[in-house]
Formats: structure tokens, sequence, C-alpha cells
């Protein structure tokens, strides 16, 4: 059987995570001093429920590369291999140094972003093995661009970019490319920088 392995930031359906071939990696949100595994310790009503009275704003810190490595041994045992999804540049380093440390077969998709992840996933087919899974997923992942759009949280110079707190930013493919005062003009300066024109959205 293969297993895949994400991190608790994918949000999928409850219904996709109750699957008994995926498996959640919780991340920790930080308040102030107390840490609390994402999904285990705390769940996401929960955290809108303390969000406004938080000060500071609460942070997350990633999964271990030991959290991995125990997931992959486990796995190993059972005599299945196993298929990661981090959707996260970070996790994808802890992915990897487990995987390393591992003498399983686990092969690491390196999503950097949500929407690779679900492309990666999509391309998923359980009827073939492993190596020709990685392929079709490597495969899907590497046509997705991603766009996000968000609010500065703090006033910062990054990329050439001056960034007052409370601009709309836009980032793609996890690099800050546009900074404005409207969520429309910063959408289009990102699908510009992508060029959307020659892509589907």
């Amino acid at each position: 059987m293969i297993r895949i392995i994400t991190d608790s930031t994918c949000e999928a359906p409850a219904e996709v995570l109750h699957h008994s071939s995926v498996t959640v990696v919780p991340l920790s949100v930080v308040f102030g001093q107390e840490a609390l595994r994402d999904g285990v310790e705390i769940t996401r009503e929960q955290f809108w429920d303390r969000l406004p009275a938080s000060n500071p704003l609460p942070t997350t810190s990633q999964a271990a590369p030991s959290d991995f490595l125990g997931l992959y041994e486990s796995y190993a045992a059972a005599g299945d291999e196993v298929i990661v999804l981090p959707n996260n540049k970070n996790i994808v380093l802890a992915a990897r140094q487990a995987a390393a440390m591992s003498e399983k077969h686990v092969f690491v998709v390196p999503s950097e972003t949500i929407p690779q992840g679900i492309a990666a996933l999509l391309a998923f087919n359980s009827e073939v093995d492993i190596d020709a899974n990685s392929e079709s997923m490597m495969s899907a992942l590497q046509q997705v661009q991603t766009a996000e759009v968000t609010t500065a949280v703090r006033s910062a110079h990054i990329n050439g970019l001056e960034v007052q707190e409370g601009q709309i930013i836009g980032l793609a493919n996890g690099k800050l490319v546009a900074v404005g005062g409207d969520i429309a003009g910063v959408v289009l300066r990102i699908l510009e920088y992508l060029h959307a024109d020659e892509s589907e959205i």
C-alpha cells in the first residue's frame, strides 16, 4: 500500500483526511508561550475564537524531521511505501532530512504551496506503483503557479519593494511581487508577473 503524508496546513476536507491512506503531521500553533498541535490540541474553531484577543498574533512552528521519520518507520514496518506532500518549502526540508535518515522507500514530492500539493494529489493513482506515481505527481506539480493575496502585518523592504503595515501584498510562488492599496490592483500585477494570459486559471 502507498501511504500519503501531508501537513495540517493542507486544509483538506475531513473525508479526505479520514481516508485510510492519508496521514496528517500537525504543525504547532503558538500563542505566546503556549504551543498547541494543530487539529489535535486546538481545532480550527478554537483558533478563530482565540485570535481576536491574541496580542501578539499567533505563529506556527513546523513539524520536525523526527515527526516524519517516526511515520516512515511505522509504515515501512507494515510493508507500506510513502509519498510525502509537504506544501511548504521549510517542511520539504524536514521531510527530506527524515527520508535521508530512513532506509525505507520514501518519495518527497517537493510541493511548496497548497495548490501544488492538490495538483500532485489529483495525479495520484492507487493502481500503479510508487515510482509511476512519483513521476506523474511531479509532472502535475510543475505545471502549477501559485498566487496569494494577503495583508502585511509589518513594514519591510523585500525584493526591492517597500511594504507598509496594513497594505495589500501579492506573492507569486512564495515571492513578494506586488504591493498596493487595493486587492484588484495587486491581483492584476500578480497575474501579469505570472504571464497568466498564457495559462489556465
